[in-house]
């Protein structure tokens, strides 16, 4: 065969592998002219270079009279949008999904979690004591025993308008308010927890509380390991002082002053038994769900490099998806 006959058929022009073609090749006497199929509209059309259309119409950016308009302008978000109007759409996704896929469990806890960000944003949040120190900061509801995410909200930073509550009162108060069963007790942070939440709640709720809260009872008394202190006010909320290896400070509205024991590991290695209320070990019982939840969502990160905050939180809300969806398939088995 001739060697210009492999170029050809290499490149596509003659596809032919008949005898007949091999000898008018080499003869010299089966050239096409300039109306023959290597410039014919069938050509054309098989590999895309289809000389009727123009530049322009495969950018899109002719007019209807056939002229070169400009690149439509970016869409910005309205002026009265708020701060989070990239993501609120899928957040409100999330969150009607996340609710109808599950029924509200008995125990569920509030807390806070940072998505990790450190591009520039008014609301990004630093948080030295947090393994993400800084990002995006969110509150959840979650699932006490699972860590199966129910509702979230993002904080945005500081509110401009005068409020009613502290930031802790509305936050828990935002996440509560979209619980359909009124049997659910609640633990959340110290950070959130207050005299006034504890007292106005619907919902059965105790935690832990810093003891130079607005409110909250004085106990100057030095105790004993395993000894506790107990004070009640006139709306029912209870606050208990108990030593363990330092003071913890409690308050609840659904529990009363009874004791319990707990097992502590000594200095020797031996164990021993010391009183305990009621409270300490139902809140040693269902505390951690957003922690368990933020655990399980970072195992598999599918994180991307963004400048963009609202594509961080769109990683993790589907890693958090990822999670709901093994908590329901698990309960399934």
């Amino acid at each position: 065969m001739c060697p210009s006959r492999a170029l050809y058929r290499d490149i596509g022009i003659c596809p032919s592998n008949s005898k007949d073609d091999d000898e008018s090749m080499e003869s010299g006497t089966d050239f096409s002219d300039e109306s023959d199929d290597i410039c014919s509209p069938e050509l054309d059309k098989t590999t895309g270079n289809d000389d009727s259309s123009s530049d322009s119409e495969e950018t899109g950016l002719s007019d209807e009279n056939g002229g070169i308009d400009d690149q439509p302008a970016r869409v910005d978000k309205p002026a009265d949008a708020g701060k989070t109007y990239y993501i609120d759409d899928f957040m409100n996704c999330l969150k009607t999904t996340f609710k109808a896929c599950r029924g509200d469990s008995s125990f569920q806890c509030i807390d806070e979690q940072m998505t990790k960000f450190k591009g520039r944003s008014s609301f990004k949040q630093y948080m030295p004591l947090k393994p993400e120190k800084r990002g995006i900061k969110m509150w959840l509801r979650c699932d006490s025993l699972t860590g199966y995410t129910y509702d979230m909200s993002i904080y945005c930073g500081k509110e401009g308008s005068v409020l009613e509550g502290t930031l802790g009162e509305r936050g828990v108060n935002g996440l509560a308010a979209t619980i359909s069963n009124l049997d659910v007790t609640l633990c959340f942070d110290r950070f959130f927890t207050t005299v006034n939440l504890i007292n106005n709640i619907q919902y059965p709720a105790l935690r832990t509380c810093m003891s130079n809260r607005k409110n909250v009872p004085k106990i100057p008394e030095k105790l004993q390991r395993g000894e506790a202190i107990f004070k009640v006010n006139s709306a029912g909320t209870i606050a208990v002082k108990w030593q363990d290896v330092k003071e913890v400070m409690l308050l609840s509205n659904c529990h009363t002053s009874e004791m319990s024991t707990v097992r502590r590991k000594m200095k020797d290695g031996t164990e021993a038994e010391f009183p305990c209320p009621d409270i300490v070990k139902t809140h040693r019982a269902i505390v951690g769900g957003v922690d368990l939840g933020d655990q399980m969502s970072g195992l598999y990160d599918i994180n991307r490099k963004s400048n963009k905050w609202w594509k961080k939180v769109f990683y993790r809300g589907m890693m958090m998806a990822a999670v709901n969806t093994w908590v329901i398939s698990s309960a399934q088995i």
